[in-house]
């Protein structure tokens, strides 16, 4: 966390952004929150004035990701490994893992979501997240997924 506020002040300081007394604990200029998450997910904590509540903020560059799995997506590549025996199917943006959370109580990191994952991968709407076609077993037989939060 000391890492991102360094990180939030020395970006202020270089776009010469001015800000009010006591203003690290308010809700971040929204030009620094983006220019620091083009590195990756960043998450922010701030006081919402208007309720007093403490807000968890998270933002990311998702276009990265998503170009990436349209590129594997129209590859032609059927996302196996050479040995064929793991194969990849979507990359999800860390954003999106939250907000699958938050919204649908959906975990990625739970088996027994899997089910709800494979459907959900398996909608048109979700063809973004895909890096190979085909359906998706709804039955996990072996590892189902590796998480990460790299862009690739």
């Amino acid at each position: 966390m000391a890492d991102l506020v360094g990180r939030y002040r020395d970006l202020v300081s270089r776009l010469g952004v001015v800000r009010g007394r006591g203003a690290y604990g308010r809700k971040p200029n929204r030009a620094v929150l983006n220019e620091i998450a083009k590195d990756g997910p960043v998450t922010v904590f701030h006081e919402d004035r208007s309720t007093g509540d403490v807000v968890i903020e998270t933002a990311q560059n998702v276009a990265p990701v998503l170009a990436a799995n349209a590129a594997d997506y129209t590859s032609g590549h059927d996302g196996y490994t050479p040995s064929r025996d793991m194969r990849k199917v979507a990359s999800i943006p860390l954003v999106e893992v939250h907000r699958l959370m938050r919204e649908d109580g959906i975990s990625i990191f739970d088996r027994n979501d899997w089910p709800k994952i494979a459907a959900k991968l398996d909608d048109p709407n979700w063809i973004k997240f895909r890096t190979a076609p085909g359906r998706i077993s709804k039955r996990p037989n072996r590892e189902y997924f590796s998480a990460s939060t790299s862009g690739g």
